[in-house]
């Protein structure tokens, strides 16, 4: 049905009828309504195209009775425009049932633009139109000089009616909002757990995904997000206290990064092309300094896992510390943020294609001991570990390792966890125990000769890292504002995201049998591992 049609079906009528109660005359109520119809359907004949056609309607009606009036001496009784008091009362009783319905769509635009103009001018609105207080009033309730509040007043009214002249349209996100993931580079969050606290909606996620390429005013990620200033400004509050927002000029921009989904697509396709050489040289470093190591009678494993099971955690470290000797400095700096928290993090548009399991690095934030757990995102491994290890569990592990008196409650507790085995009246730790006087990856104890051999092949593997690297920052580089570029950690953390390297590796060493993992393997201390120092 064409806008004409729904006109003549709907409307034609009731026009008729409001221009009889208007004129009191049959034939000057079809000449007014002959007048009114014409327009309407000139208008339409134009391209016009109403944002709401029943208040278009209405308001050329209104218009073309105002112009009859005029001819007849008569007043004009509508709304001029130029102030939003008359839209603001009750609807008067003796209005007909269409000047109710032009006068509450009109409420209903002026409801909406109240919801998109901030706070300082609303709150004068408000008070001044809907509380009814005087402007001397307003001025010593907010504190402000009364020039001032007079001044707001003014221009919220020209802001408030340009935004009801205005067609409005809410941005995608208000009705298709992401879910953003976050990975963390978190040594310590804050006492309310931040972040994991700020993210368990999806407002603020999406508030952040929207000012991070195209920065915009709260107004603006209002209209994007489809939520009203009043409810906004606390989420942007939160947001810019934590420093993860911050305002250049009247816009907010993020300061933290959001990888797009493509760029993870693109980061993928190159992982499967360089990552496989450098998994197949983290096997051979690893065959060599087992070697290396065994000539020289040097045990640097004081636990009780299989070799097979700790190529796990082998693995996962050689490829952190390769890409932790490629990293600049600022990427070890965090962000001090309140609630005594030095955390930062990186965000992840929604990625629907191929990728690699997420592998993830946990220990225990309320413990000084050197305890760590990769969290591998593989068949069910992920929920068999925990997120992160108390910090008494923790401390009382250490004290186990290195041959020291333990909390005996913690201990128990720890064997039930199968994080440690009771054999003969003695603790045995099940998972890679590594002394620290000889460590896990590099050449400490071994003999000038054999640390050279060594270093060759670790220099294989960082060679690789870093082509892994480079390519993957690049591809970052190329989508990032230029805003990043003058942050040196924001810079930092975007340039060091080749952690996508860990579920490669795993990947690529599942798929040529170097460590395996059954679809109901009951192991769940893959890739735990605590260094400790036996002479404490």
């Amino acid at each position: 049905m064409t806008y004409a049609e729904h006109y003549a079906s709907e409307y034609l009528g009731a026009i008729f009828y409001y221009c009889l109660r208007k004129t009191g005359s049959e034939q000057e109520a079809e000449e007014l309504s002959s007048d009114i119809t014409i327009a309407i359907l000139q208008e339409l004949h134009k391209g016009t195209i109403p944002e709401s056609f029943s208040a278009w309607v209405w308001k050329i009606a209104k218009n073309r009775y105002a112009k009859w009036a005029d001819k007849k001496h008569k007043k004009n009784e509508l709304f001029d425009g130029e102030d939003i008091a008359e839209h603001i009362d009750i609807a008067d009783e003796e209005m007909n049932a269409e000047e109710n319905l032009v006068h509450a769509e009109t409420i209903a635009i002026l409801r909406r633009e109240l919801a998109f103009i901030r706070s300082d001018y609303r709150q004068v609105l408000v008070a001044f139109y809907i509380d009814d207080k005087s402007l001397p009033t307003i001025a010593k309730e907010t504190g402000l000089p009364l020039g001032t509040v007079k001044t707001r007043l003014i221009k919220a009214r020209e802001i408030l009616k340009e935004g009801m002249d205005m067609a409005r349209e809410f941005g995608k996100l208000s009705y298709r909002p992401e879910n953003i993931s976050f990975v963390n580079y978190v040594p310590k969050p804050g006492k309310r757990n931040e972040p994991w606290s700020l993210f368990e909606k999806l407002l603020p996620k999406n508030i952040l995904l929207a000012a991070y390429r195209n920065p915009m005013t709260a107004e603006e990620l209002s209209l994007e997000l489809g939520v009203a200033l009043p409810y906004l400004e606390e989420e942007i509050a939160v947001l810019e206290k934590q420093l993860l927002l911050r305002k250049n000029g009247k816009k907010y921009e993020s300061t933290i990064a959001i990888i797009s989904a493509e760029a993870q697509r693109k980061i993928f396709e190159t992982l499967c092309k360089l990552a496989p050489a450098m998994e197949k040289k983290i096997e051979k470093f690893l065959a060599l300094r087992d070697e290396l190591y065994a000539k020289n009678g040097l045990r640097w494993n004081l636990g009780a896992q299989p070799e097979e099971d700790m190529r796990w955690a082998r693995l996962m470290r050689a490829t952190d510390v390769a890409l932790f000797e490629l990293s600049s400095p600022e990427a070890e700096t965090r962000t001090k943020r309140p609630n005594g928290g030095e955390w930062d993090i990186i965000g992840y548009e929604e990625y629907h294609g191929d990728g690699f399991n997420f592998v993830g690095l946990h220990g225990s934030y309320e413990s000084e001991a050197y305890f760590s757990q990769y969290k591998f995102g593989f068949r069910n491994i992920y929920k068999k570990t925990p997120e992160q290890m108390k910090g008494y569990l923790a401390d009382a592990l250490e004290a186990v390792c290195e041959g020291r008196e333990a909390d005996e409650s913690a201990v128990r507790e720890l064997c039930n966890m199968g994080y440690l085995k009771e054999e003969n009246g003695a603790y045995i730790p099940q998972m890679m125990v590594v002394d620290a006087r000889l460590g896990d990856i590099g050449d400490k104890g071994l003999p000038e000769e054999d640390k050279k051999t060594l270093s060759a092949a670790w220099r294989e593997v960082v060679d690789s890292a870093r082509e892994c690297k480079e390519a993957s920052k690049k591809i970052l580089l190329a989508e990032i504002p230029a805003s990043f570029m003058n942050d040196p950690i924001g810079k930092a953390i975007i340039e060091d995201q080749v952690w996508e390297a860990r579920g490669a590796v795993l990947e690529f060493a599942i798929g040529n049998g170097y460590i395996s993992y059954a679809e109901n393997d009951p192991r769940f201390l893959l890739g735990t591992m605590i260094t400790v120092n036996r002479e404490k």
